[in-house]
C-alpha cells in the first residue's frame, strides 16, 4: 500500500501506482525510490506550407531515409520533416547529469535551434529537391524522453505495486494500445500474456543508477536512431564499465569484446585468427561481425581444451525462509530429493511456457548465461497472480565479486586431457569456491572442481592471474582461450537450446524438445496449463523445434528467417550459425509436428532460398559419450555391475541360513546350498575364470584412473581400497570356503559354519559395493543426470 502521496488535493493511498509521467517519469520514480533510466532530448522537426494541389483521397506515403537521417510525412498540402542529428541535445539536466525539468513545463516548446537542425535541413533537399523552394511555416523544438536502449520502460519495479509505463523514445504512439493492454495484464494477472522482456524495466541493472552512464547510452541511441545495425553489432557508449580482473590480459591477447548487462565479455581473440579459415566467412550480414578465430577456438575446445572467462554470467542467490519451496514451485525439474544438488532447471510461466534456463548449486546460487537476470536485491514473488493474502518470497542477489573460469574440452573417447591435468597443478585452491561439480556446456565436458582442478569460481582479485597462469601452463598441450561465439557454435552442434531464442514463454517444453525435463507429479507454476498430472496427460504439441542443415555452408541463418516446404512458409528460424566440427550451416526452427527428419525444406537467407534438410539431433556426439565420458569409467561401471549381479545370485542361496538359530543347519538346507556351490566351483569353471578376469580388470581400470584420469586422487584411492577389499576377501576366504562346502566332507556343524561365513562375507561385499567405485557410480550418476538435462531434444 502506498500511503501519504501528498498532492494539492490531499494525500492519496493506493495498492497499485502506474508511473506514466512521460519525461517526468524519472522524477516521479525517485519519489518511490525507483530509478527510471530515461533522459529528455530536444527533438526538432519543421512544418512547411502547402506546396501542391492534391485530389481528394490522394496522399503521399510516409518516407524515411536512414542514410540521410531524415523522415517525411504529409501534413495537409505540405510536409512535416524531421530527423535525428549526430550532435544531440540532452535537455534539462542538472550538474549531476540528472533530469531537472522545470515544474511548470507543461504544454510548452523549446526555442528554435536552427544551427543544430542545419544538417537535417541540408539532407532533406537531397531526397526531396522541392525542400529548397518550400516555405517553412515553423520549426518545432520539443523534449522527448529516451531510454538507454531505445525500448520502452514497462512493468513492475523493485518496489512492489509500483508500475512504470514510460520512456517511449518518440515512437510510443505506435504501441499505445498494446502498452495499455500489457500493463493492465501485468497488474491484474501478475504477468503479461506475451514476452515483453525487451521492454521490462527490470532489464536495467544497478549500473543504470549512474546518471553519467545512462546519459552516454541514451545519447548514443538518439544519435544512431536511424543507423543500420548489422547482426552482432555491439554498442560502444559508456564502455568499458564492468570488467573482470582478467580484462587487461584479455585486451593484451587480442580480445574482441562484446557487452552484456554492462559487462565486457570476450566474443573471440583475434590472436587466434591465423589458426582459423577465412574462406568460411558467412556471406551477407552474418559475415559483418565475424572472425576466423571463432572456428579456431571451436576446434581447440573440441580436440584439446578451451578456457572461457564466464564472469559476465548472472549469478543469483536465492535465500531466506521458504527458498526451497520457492524453487520447488518455480522450476518444473525441481524435486526435494535432489534440491541440494540440482541439475539444469527450467522455470515455467503460468501458461506453461519457459521463463528461464539456469543452473543451481548447493547453496542455491544460479549461474545463468542469459542477460535476463533481475537486479541485485530484487524480491521475486512465488505466486505473481496473487495480489492479496500471504505471499512467499525469495531474495535474489547478485554476487559481483565472483567470476567463473571454465575449462571445456573432449571427454573420454576424445583426445587425452593432458592440458587439463597440467592445469590442475596451479595453486589456486586458496581462492577457489567450487564444489567439485561436473558441468557440460556446448557439447564438451566442462568441470568445476575443488582446488580449481579444471575450473573454478574465483574472487575477482585473483581471476586475472588465474587466466594468465592457466593459459601459460596449458599452452604446450594445446589449451586455447576462447570467447562466447565459439561456445554458441559448439552448443548448436549439440542442440542445446538458447533462452529467449529457441525457448521463450510462447513455447511449451514439449514443443521445445524439453519434455524430458518436466517432472510428472506437477506442483510447479504452469503444470495445469501443460496438463501435467491430469488423467489425459500433456496435450500433444502441434509443432516442434527442429534442426536444419543448410546445403550452402556459407549461408548462415541468424534468426527469424522464414522456412518453407513446397512453397508454403511453415516456420521461422529461432537461432542459427556454423558448426565447425560437422562443417555445416545449422539452423533451428519450429515446424509442424508431422515434419520428420529427412524432410527437404528451404530457408530464406539474405534474400535467397537455400535448400536444407531436417536432421536428427544432436548432430555431434548423439550418444553423449563425449560429455558423459566412456572408456575406463564405463568399463569400471560395467565390471562392477557384472560382479554385483553374480553376488546377488549367490545371495539367493546364502540367505536361507539367516532365519536359522540352531548350531547345526538341517541337512536338506545344507544339501541345497552345497549343491549350488559344487556346481559353480566345478562344472561352471569357465564362468569362474571370467569372474576372476573381471575382478582383475576392474582393479586395473581403477589404477589407470588414478594414474591418468580426471577423478580426484583421494576419491580414486578410496575406490581402489573399497574394491580391492571384497576381491581379496573373495580370493582368500569366500571361494575356498565355497569349494569346501561343495565337497560336503566336514561335519554338519562345520558345514553350517562355512555356510554362515559365506553368507556374512557376501552381505559385507553387498554393503560395500555401492561405495567401491564412487567416481563411476555416485559422482558420475549425478553428472549423467546433469547431462540428461543438458541435452536438448
Amino acid at each position: 500500500m502506498f500511503a501519504g502521496w501528498q498532492t494539492e488535493w490531499g494525500p492519496i493511498e493506493a495498492e497499485v501506482v502506474v508511473n506514466a509521467g512521460g519525461m517526468f517519469a524519472a522524477e516521479l520514480g525517485r519519489l518511490a525510490g525507483v530509478r527510471v533510466p530515461i533522459v529528455p532530448f530536444a527533438h526538432e522537426y519543421l512544418v512547411t506550407q502547402p506546396f501542391r494541389d492534391r485530389a481528394p483521397g490522394e496522399h503521399l506515403p510516409t518516407l524515411r531515409d536512414p542514410d540521410l537521417l531524415i523522415y517525411f510525412r504529409e501534413e495537409g498540402g505540405g510536409l512535416v520533416m524531421g530527423g535525428y542529428e549526430r550532435e544531440s541535445a540532452p535537455w534539462a539536466l542538472d550538474e549531476h547529469l540528472r533530469d531537472a525539468i522545470p515544474a511548470d513545463f507543461n504544454g510548452r516548446l523549446l526555442e528554435e535551434d536552427w544551427p543544430r537542425f542545419e544538417e537535417i535541413a541540408a539532407n532533406s533537399s537531397k531526397r526531396v529537391p522541392a525542400m529548397d523552394e518550400i516555405t517553412v511555416t515553423r520549426l518545432i523544438n520539443g523534449p522527448e524522453a529516451f531510454t538507454p536502449d531505445n525500448e520502452f520502460c514497462l512493468g513492475e519495479s523493485e518496489v512492489r505495486g509500483f508500475f512504470v509505463a514510460a520512456g517511449f523514445c518518440a515512437h510510443g504512439l505506435a504501441g499505445a494500445g498494446g502498452i495499455g493492454r500489457v500493463v493492465a495484464e501485468w497488474i491484474l494477472q501478475g504477468e503479461p500474456s506475451m514476452d515483453v522482456w525487451e521492454m521490462d524495466i527490470r532489464r536495467f541493472g544497478p549500473h543504470f543508477r549512474s546518471p553519467s552512464y545512462t546519459l552516454k547510452r541514451a545519447k548514443e541511441v538518439y544519435e544512431t536512431y536511424y543507423d543500420i545495425r548489422y547482426p552482432g553489432h555491439e554498442r560502444q557508449a559508456g564502455r568499458p564499465l564492468r570488467t573482470s580482473s582478467a580484462y587487461e590480459w584479455h585486451t593484451g591477447h587480442g580480445a574482441f569484446f562484446g557487452e552484456k548487462s554492462g559487462w565486457e565479455r570476450v566474443n573471440w581473440y583475434e590472436s587466434n585468427a591465423p589458426a582459423g579459415d577465412e574462406s568460411l566467412r558467412p556471406r551477407g550480414w552474418a559475415g559483418m561481425h565475424w572472425s576466423p578465430a571463432i572456428g579456431a577456438e571451436h576446434a581447440a575446445t573440441r580436440e584439446r581444451a578451451g578456457l572461457f572467462d564466464e564472469s559476465s554470467f548472472s549469478k543469483l542467490e536465492i535465500a531466506g525462509p521458504g527458498a526451497a519451496e520457492f524453487l520447488e514451485r518455480l522450476c518444473d525439474t525441481m524435486s526435494r530429493a535432489t534440491s541440494a544438488r540440482s541439475p539444469t532447471r527450467r522455470c515455467s510461466t503460468t501458461a506453461g511456457g519457459s521463463s528461464a534456463t539456469s543452473r543451481s548449486r548447493a547453496w542455491r546460487r544460479i549461474c545463468s548465461r542469459s542477460s535476463r537476470a533481475p537486479r541485485s536485491g530484487t524480491t521475486t514473488e512465488l505466486d505473481p497472480p496473487a495480489r492479496t493474502g500471504r505471499r512467499q518470497r525469495a531474495l535474489l542477489g547478485c554476487d559481483r565479486a565472483l567470476g567463473l573460469l571454465r575449462a571445456l574440452g573432449p571427454a573420454r573417447g576424445g583426445r587425452p586431457r593432458s592440458a587439463y591435468r597440467r592445469s590442475a597443478r596451479l595453486p589456486l585452491h586458496d581462492h577457489a569456491r567450487a564444489g567439485g561439480r561436473r558441468r557440460a556446456r556446448a557439447g564438451a565436458a566442462g568441470y568445476v572442481r575443488r582446488r580449481a582442478r579444471l575450473g573454478a569460481v574465483l574472487p575477482d582479485r585473483v581471476r586475472g592471474g588465474a587466466v594468465a597462469d592457466t593459459v601459460g601452463c596449458g599452452r604446450e598441450h594445446g589449451l586455447v582461450a576462447g570467447g562466447y561465439r565459439a561456445i554458441d557454435s559448439l552448443r548448436l552442434e549439440k542442440g542445446y537450446r538458447v533462452w529467449a531464442a529457441d525457448i521463450t514463454p510462447d513455447e511449451t517444453p514439449y514443443e521445445g524438445g524439453l519434455g524430458f525435463c518436466v517432472r510428472k507429479d506437477g506442483g510447479f507454476i504452469g503444470a495445469e496449463a501443460l496438463g501435467v498430472g491430469s488423467p489425459e496427460g500433456p496435450a500433444k504439441p502441434k509443432r516442434r523445434l527442429r534442426c536444419l542443415l543448410l546445403a550452402d555452408p556459407r549461408s548462415v541463418a541468424l534468426g527469424n528467417e522464414p522456412v518453407r516446404i513446397g512453397g508454403e512458409v511453415v516456420g521461422r528460424v529461432t537461432s542459427g550459425g556454423f558448426g565447425y566440427t560437422v562443417e555445416r550451416s545449422i539452423a533451428y526452427a519450429y515446424m509442424p509436428t508431422e515434419v520428420e527428419a529427412g524432410t527437404s525444406v528451404e530457408v530464406d537467407v539474405f534474400g535467397e532460398w537455400i535448400a536444407a534438410e531436417v536432421a536428427r539431433e544432436p548432430l555431434f556426439d548423439p550418444k553423449g559419450e563425449r560429455v558423459r565420458g566412456v572408456g575406463v569409467i564405463a568399463f569400471v561401471a560395467a565390471g562392477a555391475g557384472f560382479l554385483l549381479a553374480v553376488l546377488w545370485f549367490d545371495l539367493m542361496f546364502d540367505v536361507q541360513v539367516l532365519p536359522r538359530g540352531e548350531r547345526e543347519l538341517p541337512d536338506e538346507l545344507l544339501a541345497s546350498i552345497a549343491g549350488y556351490y559344487r556346481r559353480v566351483t566345478t562344472a561352471a569353471r569357465p564362468m569362474n575364470r571370467l569372474i576372476a578376469a573381471v575382478m582383475a580388470a576392474t582393479l586395473a581400470a581403477i589404477v589407470a584412473e588414478i594414474v591418468g584420469g580426471d577423478t580426484p586422487s583421494a576419491v580414486a584411492w578410496v575406490s581402489l581400497v573399497l574394491a580391492a577389499g571384497p576381491i581379496l576377501l573373495a580370493g582368500a576366504r569366500t571361494v575356498p570356503s565355497a569349494v569346501r562346502l561343495g565337497q560336503r566332507s566336514d561335519t554338519l556343524e562345520r558345514q553350517s559354519a562355512l555356510a554362515r561365513s559365506i553368507c556374512r562375507e557376501h552381505l559385507l561385499c553387498l554393503t560395500v559395493s555401492p561405495l567401491c567405485s564412487p567416481f563411476s557410480s555416485r559422482g558420475r550418476d549425478r553428472d549423467h543426470h546433469d547431462d540428461l538435462h543438458e541435452r536438448r531434444g
